[in-house]
């Protein structure tokens, strides 16, 4: 069976769920016969897809949202999306409109600022367990951030801001 292509870790994740499942299962004695426990694969297997099939497709409209709020890239002779190349103060100053900090809606339904990369930049532990960020500090996301294949132009500029930082702690 084909998956596109986002599919296929979950078709995998789905396959070593119900393997496990049914391995303990055999070991515990429960299951007996080969036949059982095939059909008690492909039962959970199933299951299991489906639950993660829903999760993926979530994700990918949150994705999609933020791809399209994100400020359209403008062709140039280097292929850029910006003008001229990007600053640290452009970086900084980017806000975010996907994930924990992300802007929420007011009681009015408008939507309001996220965090800016710069802002994140100085955040504190205690500081992003207040977004739900309970991992580590704003640095700590902000290198997570720097890694988002899903987000191109989120993770330049926050390789840039780290990039910066880096340089600046070495002179």
């Amino acid at each position: 069976m084909a998956y596109r292509k986002d599919q296929t870790t979950v078709a995998q994740t789905a396959a070593n769920t119900s393997a496990t499942v049914v391995a303990a299962l055999v070991t515990a004695g429960v299951i007996q016969d080969v036949e059982t426990a095939k059909a008690e694969f492909d039962s959970i297997r199933t299951s299991t897809f489906a639950d993660l099939i829903q999760v993926v497709a979530a994700d990918n409209e949150v994705f999609a949202a933020a791809e399209a709020s994100a400020p359209a890239k403008r062709s140039s002779s280097k292929g850029g999306g910006d003008k001229g190349p990007v600053t640290v103060e452009m970086a900084r100053a980017t806000q975010l409109t996907f994930g924990k900090f992300a802007g929420a809606e007011d009681e009015n339904g408008k939507k309001t600022p996220g965090v800016s990369l710069g802002e994140l930049e100085t955040m504190t532990k205690a500081q992003t367990a207040e977004y739900g960020y309970e991992t580590g500090n704003g640095l700590a996301y902000m290198k997570y951030l720097s890694t988002n294949e899903n987000n191109e132009f989120i993770a330049k500029r926050a390789l840039l801001i780290l990039e910066d930082r880096k340089a600046s702690s070495d002179s």
